[in-house]
């Protein structure tokens, strides 16, 4: 839960409550997919649902040795005879990325610009305010900024890889600079790949990429 100061004030949960983690699905959705998966990985066409599926898992998921983790996903475990990567049952997912800043406020505006977030309608940040949240426009991706009383001393741990959606790398890092980014180093390569280092107002390190990767299994 975010607890968002207002001076004084302190009011918990305004920002990330509509943003709850989706209800796991009924018992019976579960087992009824179990027993379709354990059917169809035993070679079964057109597997028969066991009538015992409203209640509990059906028998045949026991007998499908290669299956070892079934979840709400859907992501299946495979034994280690089986080609490729295993695919492991989630347990965490980023809510969202926060910044320490000296003024929140400020750092959310320009972000918002650089990635065209938006704030929450229903809880607009203000100048002033020591949490402001941005998030894109279809609300998978959160960032809050925090205002703290010390300042930045070191280079980041932790920055944003940036890739333009619509222009060159080079254009995208002329645009940032009229926002109030500043350029650190120039890490291009004559064969467009690379990337250019860049700070935000406040000294925070990130970079721009290229438009898109030179060449496939490249992130740069």
């Amino acid at each position: 839960m975010i607890t968002r100061t207002r001076g004084s004030e302190r009011t918990q949960g305004s920002h990330l409550g509509r943003w709850a983690p989706r209800q796991r699905p009924p018992a019976f959705s579960l087992a009824l997919s179990d027993c379709l998966l354990a059917e169809a990985l035993a070679g079964n066409p057109e597997p028969a649902v066991c009538e015992e599926a409203a209640l509990e898992p059906c028998a045949r998921v026991a007998e499908v040795k290669q299956v070892t983790a079934i979840s709400c996903h859907p992501q299946v475990t495979v034994d280690s005879t089986t080609p490729g990567p295993k695919a492991a049952a989630m347990t965490s997912r980023i809510s969202h990325t926060s910044f320490d800043a000296s003024n929140a406020y400020a750092q959310s505006v320009f972000w918002s610009h650089v990635l065209d977030f938006v704030q929450d309608p229903d809880d607009p940040n203000e100048p002033g305010h020591e949490e402001c949240l941005i998030m894109s426009r279809d609300q998978s991706q959160l960032l809050l900024f925090i205002t703290v009383p010390d300042d930045k001393q070191v280079k980041n741990r932790v920055h944003l890889d940036l890739r333009p959606v619509d222009r060159t790398r080079d254009q995208e890092a002329q645009r940032l600079l009229k926002l109030g980014a500043s350029q650190l180093a120039d890490h291009r390569r004559p064969d467009g790949s690379g990337w250019i280092t860049m700070a935000d107002p406040e000294g925070n390190e990130f970079c721009i990429l290229s438009q898109q990767p030179p060449r496939p299994g490249t992130s740069t």
